[in-house]
């Protein structure tokens, strides 16, 4: 961008012109730099000020009193860390029962898994069977038709044959 204008700066006819351009380009230049810097200087003081929102809200989770201690005897510092040491005890329990959970689900996806595998297996086979006794089926019907052919063949030359033979009796030339 800053190119081009250098460019259309160049090509102006009058050196008064040409040098009034360049140094707005070059202005416009050191104000986008100066921008950016601002920008980033932001942009990082922004983030440092959240994470250290996390990280005292991750704090106030544990204990909300954590930070407002007051150390003034012994008694209170006791009382303290037997507070922090029962959130952190309630925490750990909290984590395993969640982690008992979480064992739980995986095995029942486990054994889920297992029995979709074992009845996708199943319907491989079934479709094996299906098609094999379609096949069969399919040549039966082709053997009924053979039969059904070779029968009526049969009764044909049998009744050719007793017709032949009562001519021949009855009918002698």
């Amino acid at each position: 961008m800053f190119q081009n204008l250098e460019n259309l700066a160049n090509q102006e006819n009058k050196e008064v012109d040409k040098t009034i351009v360049m140094k707005d380009v070059e202005k416009k230049r050191q104000q986008m730099v100066s921008l950016q810097m601002d920008t980033r200087k932001a942009y990082l003081s922004k983030k440092l000020d959240l994470e250290k929102q996390e990280k005292d809200s991750l704090i106030d989770i544990v204990d909300p009193g954590l930070r407002k201690r007051n150390v003034s005897g012994k008694a209170s510092a006791a009382k303290s860390a037997s507070r922090t040491t029962g959130s952190l005890h309630s925490l750990s329990q909290t984590m395993a029962s969640e982690l008992e959970k979480n064992q739980s689900t995986m095995t029942t996806l486990l054994s889920s898994s297992k029995t979709i595998a074992e009845t996708r297996d199943e319907f491989k086979n079934m479709s094996g069977h299906i098609s094999q006794s379609n096949k069969l089926l399919t040549k039966y019907a082709r053997r009924e038709i053979t039969d059904k052919l070779l029968i009526f063949l049969a009764l044909v030359f049998f009744f050719s044959a007793v017709l032949y033979i009562v001519k021949k009796r009855l009918f002698p030339l």
